[in-house]
């Protein structure tokens, strides 16, 4: 029986290019999300506070809506990445 590889030996060179664009699309999932979720923070404080003038953002719903999403889509492959656990009660 062979023993496991060494998890510091180095990889070939297609499967480090792999890796590596991997983590770069991860990280750019991550900050995508983490933008669409200063998204909605913004525009919901910014509706709030407009409502206090007699005056609202059109579709400030929908858009807070559309963008609590992908906070969601893009979070899922970083904790996949980190093996992570996502529970929904």
């Amino acid at each position: 029986m062979s023993s496991p590889a060494d998890p510091q030996a180095p990889l070939r060179p297609g499967l480090e290019l792999y890796h590596r664009a991997l983590r770069a699309t991860v990280r750019g999932f991550s900050l995508v999300s983490c933008a669409a979720l200063m998204v909605s923070v913004i525009v919901t404080a910014a509706d709030v506070i407009l409502r206090k003038f007699g005056h609202s953002l059109t579709g400030a719903y929908d858009n807070v809506k559309i963008a609590a999403t992908m906070p969601v889509a893009g979070a899922l492959p970083y904790t996949t990445a980190i093996k992570g656990h996502v529970a929904i009660e």
